[in-house]
């Protein structure tokens, strides 16, 4: 069934046709989708032909879920790709290998691709007020224990466009619990290792 949507989304009229495709052994579909004479085809894809694609905390922590988050922050085609190519190798490492296809050739990840990928635009161009920081250093990791306290820090904050020089910490807290505690708190779908 899927081999015949795309192959019929492979013919469409649409002088470009985006596909973001996020499923086990979605790579395997990139050949299928060589794009006629005059025509386009961007494709983005969870995994390579043989491998599986993982999701996990309720969809949350998907190729797809991750790509469309950073698509509505105003990012790139391809700086979208990247980030959810990323954050899916640090949450499942070696085990999800993303693709992306722009020069019509049906092989992805190629050095052409990735420049290609940099000047497509879909959507209505949401231009974000400013790019996320990125945070040069943290302080370190600390044990803090009932009645004591704990200096915390980031240092060499950086943001592109529209910084303003000023943040915010967030009194947001990273604890770690060990997996039998989150079970009898959350529900036992929701951590995954």
């Amino acid at each position: 069934m899927h081999t015949n949507i795309l192959r019929a989304a492979s013919r469409s009229l649409v002088e470009q046709l985006v596909v973001l495709y996020d499923s086990c052994r979605s790579g395997s579909f990139i050949p299928l989708l060589i794009p006629p004479a005059g025509k386009q085809r961007v494709l983005a894809t969870s995994a390579a032909s043989g491998e599986e694609t993982l999701f996990s905390v309720g969809g949350t922590l998907s190729f797809s879920y991750l790509f469309w988050s950073h698509m509505f922050n105003g990012d790139s085609f391809y700086d979208c790709f990247l980030s959810a190519k990323d954050s899916v190798a640090m949450a499942y490492p070696n085990r999800m290998t993303p693709q992306i296809e722009v020069n019509g050739n049906g092989v992805g990840n190629e050095k052409e691709d990735k420049t290609l990928a940099k000047e497509v635009g879909i959507g209505l161009g949401i231009q974000a007020g400013s790019d996320l920081p990125s945070i040069g250093n943290v302080s370190p990791t600390q044990t803090v224990s009932v009645g004591s306290s704990a200096l915390i820090y980031a240092k060499d904050v950086i943001a592109l466009r529209g910084s303003t020089g000023y943040g915010r910490l967030s009194p947001r807290l990273a604890i770690p619990v060990h997996p039998m505690i989150l079970s009898q708190i959350y529900q036992p779908s929701i951590f995954r290792r």
